[in-house]
């Protein structure tokens, strides 16, 4: 039996890494969903208030337009609001039997995975492509691609639009 370990940004394109796993795994297989989340960051305004942090994969402010006292307060609203959204896939992943359960840390995506991986002595990393081709692609690299270059997990790219 294999042990998953599902790359999500948050994103509707990174479900499509779930999918694919409800698609090839074994229904009582180990699925650990996981976000690594970036840091947000204050950017104070001459008015001394800050302006609103940005949600990553997200062009607008956050989950809602908000102004963000500190970056404590802007990380525990966002560690709640990950977690709640990926132990909402998690129930849905175990009523169809699966052994899904969910974790989530701050920091650099592909290092966070990584550690996530083996922390929890996972077979295979999924992750999901945006589709970016060419030179954006080229420019702003992916996470996909920097989790094959690291060769330290096989790696399962779902395409964002699996038929």
């Amino acid at each position: 039996m294999s042990r998953y370990l599902v790359a999500l940004d948050g994103s509707e394109g990174s479900r499509a890494a779930a999918d694919a796993v409800r698609r090839i795994a074994a229904k009582d297989s180990d699925v650990v969903l996981f976000s690594a989340l970036h840091v947000p960051t204050e950017i104070p305004e001459r008015s001394g208030k800050s302006v609103p942090w940005r949600w990553p994969g997200n062009p607008e402010p956050g989950p809602g337009p908000r102004l963000v006292e500190n970056r404590a307060q802007a990380m525990d609203r966002l560690r709640e609001e990950t977690l709640t959204r990926l132990q909402t896939l998690a129930a849905d992943l175990r009523a169809e039997g699966f052994r899904a359960t969910a974790d989530m840390s701050f920091g650099e995506a592909v290092d966070e995975i990584l550690r996530a991986a083996e922390r929890h002595n996972a077979d295979v990393v999924v992750v999901a492509t945006h589709g970016h081709t060419g030179l954006r692609a080229t420019v702003l690299g992916s996470v996909a691609s920097e989790l094959i270059r690291a060769r330290r997990f096989p790696v399962l790219v779902a395409p964002l639009h699996a038929r």
